[in-house]
């Protein structure tokens, strides 16, 4: 799981299945993470497993920890965002 790498074209495609916007990428964790729904995907074997019923729901502190990353982390790239 860790340390997966999608490609730029397909982290522009990707959507949460729910809500249909944008997702963060973590490529450390293999993980997408959408801070609206609270909810993390896995990537495994470098493909996103965007399936609501296999999503993890993060508690309120694991949020805050993600988007305190993506907050630091914008600035050098390590969390990738593509336009929704």
């Amino acid at each position: 799981m860790e340390g997966s790498v999608l490609p730029a074209f397909l982290l522009e495609l990707l959507v949460d299945p729910e809500d249909k916007q944008s997702l963060w990428y973590f490529a450390d964790r293999a993980v997408l993470f959408n801070e609206r729904t609270k909810r993390v995907y896995e990537v495994r074997n470098n493909i996103p497993v965007l399936l609501v019923s296999e999503a993890t729901e993060l508690d309120d502190d694991e949020v805050q920890s993600l988007t305190a990353e993506i907050a630091g982390a914008t600035l050098t790239g390590t969390v990738k965002r593509e336009a929704s």
